[in-house]
């Protein structure tokens, strides 16, 4: 198996652009990567996530990155053929596509679903005595159109105090705001522990309450450190 750091190194090297130039063909499919990010690829430091990595296929030409990081692709008929038999492949497709009798029409195109890229942090927060939400720990996970539009980033529930809405190592997507309304449940920092709770905001004064009905609710005072994530949605 290859490391994937020498491969974007020799697809850069074979285009003759350098590592800036590299950078900024990136930018333009929306992707940051900095110089040094770059070097610290092609040097094994660390690796791309999802997106960059397939912006940088796009960008680099790769056309199967399954093939050069494992040498040989069992779904792939182009990992059959050498070069030559490849750049003949291509040049029948290419006629194929010309000739209306072989190529699809605009009817038969499958539209593909939606895919974007969301931050999941990788410590849950607390549906019970409260956990840290560290911006600094997450991953990124590809989601569908079936998670809502208005998403900005994931996290895991850790207990079971919003049962029966949320439970125990549920996956939930949050939409970053300032502040919520009385009632909504979402995602909030209370003294430098993170938790998932629905809001009180009345006369009676401001907590964060469970849905489980063992838990109590957790008062937010003047001294309190308190801050708004987001809203579940």
């Amino acid at each position: 198996m290859n490391s994937i750091g020498p491969i974007l190194a020799k697809y850069r090297r074979n285009m003759r652009i350098t590592q800036p130039e590299l950078s900024a063909l990136l930018k333009k499919e929306n992707v940051d990567a900095t110089e040094k990010a770059l070097s610290n690829w092609e040097k094994g430091r660390s690796e791309p996530n999802i997106k960059q990595l397939f912006s940088l296929c796009k960008v680099l030409g790769i056309r199967d990155i399954y093939e050069e990081i494992f040498g040989f692709n069992p779904y792939n008929s182009f990992s059959h053929l050498n070069d030559l038999g490849k750049e003949r492949a291509l040049e029948y497709i290419d006629l194929l596509m010309r000739d209306e009798k072989f190529a699809k029409s605009a009817s038969e195109t499958v539209e593909l679903p939606t895919r974007r890229i969301l931050k999941r942090y990788t410590l849950g927060v607390s549906a019970g005595t409260g956990q840290y939400l560290d911006d600094d720990n997450y991953d990124e996970v590809v989601v569908d159109e079936f998670v809502p539009a208005s998403a900005d980033f994931a996290v895991h529930i850790s207990g079971d105090s919003m049962i029966p809405m949320f439970f125990d190592k549920q996956t939930v997507y949050v939409h970053r705001q300032d502040s919520l309304e009385d009632g909504e449940i979402g995602i909030f920092y209370l003294d430098g522990c993170a938790y998932c709770k629905k809001l009180m905001w009345n006369k009676k004064g401001t907590a964060l309450i469970s849905l489980n009905k063992k838990y109590q609710p957790i008062p937010i005072t003047e001294n309190s450190t308190f801050k708004v994530f987001g809203k579940i949605v």
